[in-house]
């Protein structure tokens, strides 16, 4: 797993997590990586998460979370496929000022919450995502 940081006092903390980290001004190697990988998840959006999404083989899929650029993930050509995953979505027919107010009823809800031990798993185990909606001949072997 590789995770990207835009400055190089995240990088000891990405490595304890056990992330490889990678600068995020090292374009060429986060494209060339991309190239090699079925699954991207991009927060990014605009002119980088357009250039992941090319980058990806056809069989490839990228996870749209976020948009800290500001810009939308410009969808380009090549087969690979994008799936939006934002909260913003769901919050669109209500006002900043209610989506606030549902916010701040839940954060001292989360603070109460009992979560269950962690159980780290090898990566190794880890399944591949599938698109229930993409064809089933799509394989990158």
């Amino acid at each position: 797993m590789i995770g990207l940081h835009r400055a190089p006092q995240h990088a000891p903390r990405l490595r304890r997590l056990g992330i490889q980290p990678l600068a995020m001004h090292c374009e060429g190697e986060i494209l060339r990586l991309a190239a090699q990988s079925r699954l991207v998840f991009d927060t990014v959006g605009g002119r980088l998460g357009g250039a992941l999404l090319a980058a990806l083989r056809p069989c490839g899929t990228l996870i749209s979370y976020g948009l800290l650029s500001g810009q939308p993930l410009a969808v380009t050509p090549g087969g690979a496929i994008a799936q939006r995953f934002h909260l913003r979505d769901a919050l669109v027919e209500m006002s900043t000022a209610d989506w606030q107010e549902e916010f701040a009823a839940l954060w001292p809800l989360l603070r109460r919450t009992q979560l269950s031990p962690l159980a780290p798993f090898p990566l190794s185990r880890w399944r591949f995502f599938t698109n229930p909606a993409a064809p089933s001949n799509r394989c990158c072997g």
